[in-house]
């Protein structure tokens, strides 16, 4: 992590990012909420720690809240830097879109993959890897925020003549969320919902940073209780 902190390729990115990239706009608020997230599991090393230093407290207890806390820790700082390693990462050549859907499809449970429908979808240009990534972290939280009644999660594609790209749409069944929250969905750490699912609030983090990479723009279209869609663009192939 400290390598690449210091390394010449973050410096780069960074200046890249300076010049010409929607994600340095945001950099000053991200960083500001990192630092929050990452202060809460260390306080609680730090409580625990504490405690477990007197001889009255359980120890067992103290030693499992230091462990979990760790392991929260570990995550959000394991999320943070995968998408701040992204743009030294990215690829664009060529790339068969359902041939990408179905590989994302193969890491569900198989129980699942009968509720996703993949409707007929072009070749872009795009990076196979971190497209993947994008449609599995999509397709997981429509599995996991999910009604009562089965999931059903449709992805589809529709050209835009106009501006040679791609609009992109997975879609699905589940709880929704309220128009006026949607936006919030991408920022760095933000869980909607909660802590009623799992997952530290950076899947859609991610998402964002690797359509933007592409030279796409992701929005949400949803309707609480009535389902949701994650659209983005992608140019053509």
């Amino acid at each position: 992590m400290q390598n690449f902190l210091l390394s010449g390729n973050f410096r780069t990115n960074m200046e890249a990012m300076q010049e010409s990239d929607p994600a340095w706009l945001r950099l000053p608020a991200e960083l500001a909420m990192a630092a929050h997230q990452l202060r809460e599991p260390l306080r609680m090393i730090r409580c625990y720690a504490d405690l477990l230093a007197d001889p009255a407290e359980d120890a067992a207890l103290c030693a499992t809240k230091i462990q979990e806390s760790a392991i929260r820790l570990e995550a959000r700082l394991t999320g943070m830097f995968e998408v701040l390693q992204l743009g030294e990462f990215v690829r664009l050549e060529k790339t068969d879109l359902a041939r990408v859907v179905r590989h994302a499809v193969t890491r569900l449970a198989k129980p699942l993959r009968s509720s996703i429908f993949i409707h007929p979808l072009p070749s872009v240009q795009g990076d196979f890897e971190m497209l993947t990534e994008v449609f599995s972290r999509l397709i997981d939280n429509a599995c996991k925020f999910k009604r009562a009644e089965p999931v059903r999660i449709d992805v589809t594609a529709e050209e835009e003549p106009a501006s040679g790209k791609w609009r992109v749409s997975v879609a699905d069944n589940g709880l929704g969320l309220e128009p006026a929250r949607a936006e919030r969905s991408f920022d760095m750490f933000e869980r909607l919902n909660g802590r009623d699912f799992p997952g530290e609030g950076l899947g859609l983090t991610y998402c964002r940073r690797a359509i933007e990479l592409h030279g796409g723009t992701i929005w949400i279209e949803s309707t609480q209780g009535q389902g949701t869609a994650v659209c983005f663009t992608l140019p053509g192939g």
